[in-house]
């Protein structure tokens, strides 16, 4: 997942909110798409294959493959980020201009407490601290997308966009209400506490 979505990322920024290097667009994604495959690939020999063995892809250069991951998505992040900057640049259309930056700090605030906790200190350190909470970040830059979007009137998202919160919060809400409803009856009765997430 996080080799394919670096892969996004960057080719993303190719296309939106501007065209980008549109000579060599095809080298870069095709590049792109074989290294993200085949950092995938490892992962997976590594995870379904051997890692039920016992054994492990050794080392290369005193990196492990999720290290190498790591350091594809931090790269290709930044290169999307460094494109949205030269469009930022580049572009003589002011709207195009806002709408670059508006996507640019979704991702700077999306994507720098995740870096700052998670990525660099797996790197440097192989630790993390707070993936879990670091990861919620992200929802940043899907949030700056969308508004971008629905700014340029694009497939009448705002529609699309409206529903989806308030049947989201209306879910949300009810599988709340549930699990407080039957936590209270597994503790009356005594019983176990999947009882109430299964039935929420």
């Amino acid at each position: 997942a996080w080799c394919l979505l670096g892969l996004v990322f960057v080719s993303t920024h190719l296309y939106f909110p501007a065209p980008s290097l549109v000579a060599h667009r095809k080298l870069v994604v095709g590049t792109l798409t074989v290294v993200a495959l085949f950092l995938s690939t490892l992962v997976v020999l590594n995870e379904w294959l051997l890692n039920p063995q016992g054994r492990e892809l050794p080392d290369l250069f005193g990196f492990r493959v999720y290290e190498f991951v790591y350091a594809f998505f931090l790269l290709s992040v930044l290169a999307s980020i460094g494109l949205l900057l030269r469009n930022r640049v580049v572009s003589q259309d002011a709207e195009a201009k806002r709408q670059i930056g508006i996507v640019f700090w979704g991702t700077a605030l999306g994507f720098v407490p995740f870096l700052a906790l998670d990525i660099m200190p797996q790197i440097l350190f192989n630790v993390s601290y707070g993936r879990y909470v670091t990861v919620l970040f992200l929802a940043f830059m899907p949030l700056a997308y969308a508004y971008t979007t629905h700014q340029r009137k694009l497939l009448s998202i705002d529609f699309f966009i409206n529903r989806s919160v308030v049947l989201f919060v209306l879910i949300l809400l009810v599988l709340i209400v549930s699990i407080l409803i039957l936590g209270a009856i597994a503790s009356i009765l005594d019983l176990p506490p999947e009882f109430f997430l299964i039935g929420g």
